[in-house]
């Protein structure tokens, strides 16, 4: 059995469904927008909205270089707080 948290495949099958512009996370387990999440977004967003607005930020959901990295998209926004 595969070690994968039980709020990560709810995420994911979740943007796959419901194929949102804006992901926003506000609950505070860190990165749970997996490269498989932000993947999904760039597939069906042009230029998708990641806010990961967790305090502090080692519990982001992402980091924006992960964002930046795990898409081939032009142009993405990206919001974290302090």
């Amino acid at each position: 059995m595969q070690n994968i948290r039980s709020y990560e495949v709810p995420c994911y099958d979740g943007t796959r469904a419901i194929k949102p512009s804006v992901l926003i996370g506000t609950f505070g387990v860190g990165q749970t927008f997996t490269k498989e999440v932000v993947e999904a977004m760039a597939a069906f967003n042009e230029r998708p909205l990641i806010m990961a607005l967790s305090n502090p930020t080692s519990q982001a959901k992402c980091t924006s270089e992960q964002a930046y990295t795990w898409t081939e998209v032009t142009e993405i926004s990206y919001f974290q707080l302090p």
